[in-house]
């Protein structure tokens, strides 16, 4: 009996170690892969396809902007939210990881600041 508790207590603190920060704990400039929705605070880096065909949801690059340091800047997909306190100061450009149409050289990003 006390193996099997050793053991399934190994089990839940490597799944603890391993797994990625949910967004309310995510640290400002933390970044993963998103299936279909972007955090409120986070913006989309890239975009990479459809993740789940049935709902048409998009897999998305995203990282977390509030909270950034003032004075910073990030390159985000055109169809990205923008955070509070954050501007579009550039674009739109064009960003090869944000294209949703293949083959399409159409601007589809901005450059933002928080500053």
């Amino acid at each position: 009996m006390r193996r099997i508790l050793a053991v399934l207590a190994a089990a839940v603190i490597g799944a603890a170690l391993v797994a990625p920060p949910a967004p309310a704990q995510a640290a400002p400039g933390d970044q993963r892969w998103s299936c279909g929705s972007v955090p409120a605070g986070w913006v989309v880096l890239a975009y990479a396809g459809i993740c789940d065909p049935s709902t048409r949801a998009s897999y998305l690059f995203v990282q977390q902007a509030e909270g950034m340091p003032a004075g910073s800047s990030l390159t985000v997909c055109q169809f990205s939210p923008i955070p509070g306190g954050w501007r579009i100061v550039y674009g739109p450009v064009h960003v090869s990881s944000c294209v949703v149409n293949w083959g399409s050289s159409s601007p589809n990003a901005y450059v933002i600041s928080n500053s």
